[in-house]
């Protein structure tokens, strides 16, 4: 690495950073913050430590004003599996003070353009991230099967299979989104992080009010197309 090279990553301020382990791994280069889960043999599914950890460098990234993109990445064959419960109780798996609740809470405000690197199997809290993200840079895989389209109860039916209708309508909008998303900016085997960092960098220079357009352009499918993109 030369020394170029070595003023670009730059590490968060010691006030900020978080702990790192073995399962997240992090790194800055320039402008643009990368999170990779590194847990392969369990298909990246996010144990307490990991959610707590990826919370705290979400808040971090969000906080720091030499932070301008970020990219999610995943090493081994899946993106997130999930979340790994572990020993913990049910009762306490949605928990406010739960390492996943904290997770989806800091995803929620965080308003940096947000860039994924996704192949293989997402769940859980996978695809909460697919849903959050700006872009996803997605190399082939099966499109998510589409739950049938849920039938209009009748205007007799009772509460429950209202609530049941409702629940599976969203489900399926749900789906549409994902499958969307996963099709807006695709790549070829093996290059999807390369893909999400150069257009996370393409991304990161721009001025303020252009970077707002484009992290709505992103979300529409629209934006600058990463590089080493499939074609038809």
């Amino acid at each position: 690495m030369d020394a170029r090279d070595r003023n670009n990553r730059r590490a968060l301020p010691r006030s900020a950073a978080p702990p790192m382990t073995h399962h997240i791994q992090t790194e800055t280069q320039g402008a643009v913050a990368i999170l990779r889960l590194a847990r392969p043999a369990r298909g990246n599914a996010l144990d307490a430590g990991m959610a707590d950890l990826f919370a705290q460098f979400l808040v971090s990234w969000r906080a720091d004003p030499g932070i301008a993109a970020c990219v999610i990445c995943a090493e081994g064959a899946d993106f997130c599996t999930g979340s790994d419960y572990g020993d913990l109780p049910q009762t306490l798996w949605s928990h406010r003070a739960a390492p996943w609740t904290r997770l989806q809470e800091a995803l929620i405000p965080f308003d940096k353009p947000l860039i994924l690197a996704a192949r293989g199997r997402a769940a859980g809290i996978g695809l909460a991230l697919i849903l959050k993200a700006h872009a996803v840079v997605a190399e082939p895989c099966l499109a998510p099967a589409l739950t049938p389209a849920p039938v209009r109860p009748s205007a007799q039916a009772g509460a429950r299979q209202q609530l049941e209708f409702l629940a599976q309508r969203r489900r399926r909008e749900l789906e549409k989104t994902i499958a969307a998303k996963l099709k807006s900016h695709p790549a070829r085997p093996g290059t999807s992080v390369t893909g999400a960092l150069a257009l996370a960098h393409r991304i990161a220079v721009l001025p303020r009010n252009d970077l707002e357009r484009e992290m709505i352009n992103l979300r529409r499918g629209s934006g600058p197309r990463p590089e080493g993109r499939a074609t038809a």
